[in-house]
């Protein structure tokens, strides 16, 4: 297996906006009917900030998650890829309805010092929740989490 290329699923984009539009649609009915201005407020804000984000994942074709020779790169972090010399072991931790692929390193400082000021401090807190520092969220993916852990296993074992 040379590469591994995988993008969101818009499906999951598809379910979320039509129920972004009904909270903002409710929230404009409350308005209208001389509800509660601040929750319709609220409700047309959140949920109509949400309706240009679904309506962009669904169309995004861009790969999220590619897991080739070279490495694991989640194109979400910016941070550039993993290269399997640095992979120690992958597991997976769900936190509710959310499965992340977290990936425990030789070096995390090789893939820290590449993010953020903003993606560092995520790191803490992903460290006291359990996480590992490379941590890739699995949900809005086209392929099931457990197919991804175990493809990442098979690149892992395949390299001793």
């Amino acid at each position: 297996m040379n590469e591994l290329v995988i993008k969101n699923s818009p499906l999951k984009y598809l379910i979320l906006l039509p129920i972004s539009i009904g909270f903002v649609l409710g929230g404009l009915f409350m308005l209208h009917t001389g509800g509660n201005p601040a929750v319709a407020w609220m409700s047309i804000i959140f949920f109509g900030s949400g309706i240009p984000l679904f309506i962009f994942q669904m169309l995004d074709t861009r790969p999220k998650l590619v897991i080739n020779d070279m490495g694991i790169t989640d194109r979400r972090n910016r941070a550039g890829t993993v290269p399997w010399s640095n992979i120690q072991s992958v597991f997976t931790k769900n936190v509710g309805k959310q499965t992340f692929l977290c990936v425990r390193m030789k070096d995390e400082n090789m893939f820290i010092n590449k993010l953020s000021p903003m993606q560092k401090n995520l790191v803490e807190i992903n460290r006291g929740l359990g996480f590992t520092p490379f941590s890739i969220g699995l949900s809005q993916l086209r392929l099931d989490p457990s197919q991804i852990e175990d493809l990442v296993n098979k690149f892992l074992s395949s390299r001793g």
